[in-house]
């Protein structure tokens, strides 16, 4: 089937342009919601044709999305407009949990300290839910064999040297890609990074900064061995979710990764019966970060910022529950290999045939 010579993903329509300026204005209190601009595509006769052209169910719901998404950016949509752009959603990503969240704040209460606990009252006081302790993280022992697995197989030692993208180089090298055509494009903006797997590249912004030394080889870890030199995968959760896997592993015990994410667009959605706003689901966000993160509180809300701008990408940070849902996933996608990888214990060469392309985890 032949592929459409324009961008079919959500995502790619929902690139918020003026993210720098907002987020200026935002944290400087000028504003009470950002207003979101994007790309000259994200136009209703544009994606219409384009939606006309479709062919595959997918790339139609995901059109129909993008189409949902710019009904509702007038002065003032209507109830039936949001509630499309929300079913849209749904039907397209799986919508977040109220038992997960729970158990995500499970986890942030047994990290709260005396100098952080006024910050946890207000997050209990806000998001009123019962906290559960149930375990949806891997036991220490099984975390520790696919760590050992990990430290078996590469270098995971952190470097203060560099930047990000000679940590992109040097492990694009380390692994052979280089000498197959792969390389890094930095592109005119604070994008993360991104793999490309027809053109070889792994794509990132000039001004993007990772926010620690260990963020860095994350990211490297990532991008070149989650996805450039295992290859394309099926199931956003078969890629994504082993990818994060790799990330955690360079942690001496399992930590969420992805989950201010989550919980973004949880709390935006409404899981617990009240869908919030952009500020109002910073307020909480941040909160969090100096929690767990131990972040001090500028640099939270400066990061609480971002990860509320993917979850009101594409929809309206004005309006409570028009969130997009693409970024829950991944927290979830991460949680069901770790779930395969405890039930069906690999082996040392079979965890590297994963890593290497040959093997899936959700096969």
């Amino acid at each position: 089937m032949k592929q459409a010579s324009y961008p079919v993903a959500s995502h790619s329509y929902f690139h918020v342009t003026n993210k720098a300026e907002q987020k200026q204005r935002f944290l400087n209190s000028e504003t009470v919601n950002p207003t979101f601009a994007y790309r000259d595509m994200f136009d209703t006769l544009v994606v219409q044709g384009r939606l006309d052209e479709a062919v595959q169910e997918n790339v139609e719901k995901s059109l129909k999305l993008v189409l949902a998404g710019i009904r509702i950016q007038k002065a003032e949509p209507s109830e039936a407009e949001l509630q499309e752009f929300r079913t849209c959603n749904t039907d397209l990503f799986q919508a977040p949990t109220l038992d997960l969240v729970a158990a995500i704040f499970g986890r942030v209460s047994q990290l709260v300290s005396k100098d952080t606990a006024e910050l946890w009252q207000y997050v209990t006081a806000h998001v009123p839910i019962n906290i559960e302790t149930r375990a949806v993280a891997p036991s220490q022992r099984d975390f520790m064999i696919y760590k050992n697995y990990l430290e078996r197989y590469i270098d995971t030692s952190i470097s203060r040297e560099g930047s990000l993208v000679d940590e992109l180089h040097h492990t694009l090298e380390t692994t052979g890609l280089k000498s197959k055509g792969w390389s890094v494009k930095l592109v005119d903006d604070a994008s993360h990074a991104r793999v490309n797997h027809h053109e070889k590249t792994i794509r990132i912004g000039r001004e993007y900064k990772p926010r620690t030394l260990k963020a860095k080889k994350r990211i490297a870890l990532h991008e070149v061995y989650g996805h450039a030199l295992r290859g394309p995968q099926q199931s956003l959760a078969e890629s994504e979710g082993f990818a994060i896997v790799l990330e955690q592993l360079l942690d001496e015990r399992f930590k969420f990764r992805r989950a201010y994410r989550y919980l973004a667009v949880a709390l935006g959605w409404g899981v617990d019966g009240k869908q919030r706003d952009f500020r109002d689901v910073h307020e909480i966000i941040w909160r969090l970060m100096v929690i767990v993160s131990g972040y001090a509180p500028h640099d939270a809300k400066s990061y609480a910022f971002d990860e509320c701008v993917r979850a009101f990408r594409g929809g309206r940070p004005d309006i409570a529950g028009a969130v997009y849902l693409k970024d829950a996933v991944y927290l979830v996608a991460n949680i069901t290999i770790w779930d395969r990888l405890c039930k069906d214990k690999l082996e040392y060469n079979d965890f590297i045939d994963i890593i290497e392309g040959r093997r899936k985890v959700l096969a």
